[in-house]
């Protein structure tokens, strides 16, 4: 029996518009790092280096946030300007796991490197996650958080639990004061619930080809 083929819709693209305008949504925000702005040639040595200076900004961008978060046990305003940089890291993240997920893996154009790269970007990313909210709750701790006896949070300690504890959705004793706070709280939960749904795809991914690689 002939295999059926879904027809195409008007736009030429059986799966409809909105997967492809979310497709390129994503494309679009994975590509916020310095290394996308160059247009490297179409070869392997080039696809090799490319890979290498994105997952070099992935590390830079991970130690400034740590490093921003653990500089504030000094001046704690001096988080503010990383909250707002690292805004755009968080679009990165969000783009670059929603494209993992869409992207067509059978594709040369839109395939990534290997699946165990994927993996490790993906505890990057969700690492990332970690500080960067950690050093966004440092700042606004005191203004948006509190502990049950009423005390506020500002401590560096408390921000970076607060993080931890939202992004593995463990939950702490920490509660949010105002809807600053919890905009924040779902905004990590969310990005972090994707990232780890596609972190642990990624590993059964690459778990299930090393088995057949065995079996074969």
């Amino acid at each position: 029996m002939a295999n059926i083929r879904p027809a195409p819709t008007g736009d030429g693209f059986g799966d409809g518009w909105l997967l492809r305008w979310t497709f390129r949504r994503a494309d679009m925000l994975r590509r916020l790092f310095v290394s996308s702005i160059r247009k490297w040639p179409d070869d392997t040595l080039s696809r090799r280096r490319r890979l290498r200076a994105v997952e070099t900004e992935m590390v830079i961008w991970l130690l400034v946030l740590v490093g921003a978060l653990l500089l504030s046990f000094f001046w704690s305003p001096l988080v503010w300007p990383f909250v707002v940089v690292g805004l755009i890291r968080w679009l990165n993240i969000v783009g670059y796991s929603l494209y993992s997920v869409l992207a067509d893996a059978s594709e040369a154009q839109t395939a990534f490197a290997s699946t165990r790269r994927s993996v490790v970007m993906g505890l990057i990313n969700l690492i990332t996650l970690w500080a960067l909210f950690a050093v966004t709750y440092r700042a606004v701790g005191a203004l948006s958080f509190k502990l049950p006896p009423g005390n506020t949070v500002a401590s560096v300690s408390e921000a970076a639990y607060l993080s931890w504890a939202t992004l593995l959705t463990i939950g702490s004793d920490i509660i949010p004061t105002n809807w600053i706070g919890r905009i924040l709280l779902m905004l990590e939960l969310g990005t972090g619930l994707l990232v780890l749904g596609v972190t642990l795809s990624a590993l059964i991914g690459a778990l299930r080809i090393k088995s057949q690689d065995q079996l074969a």
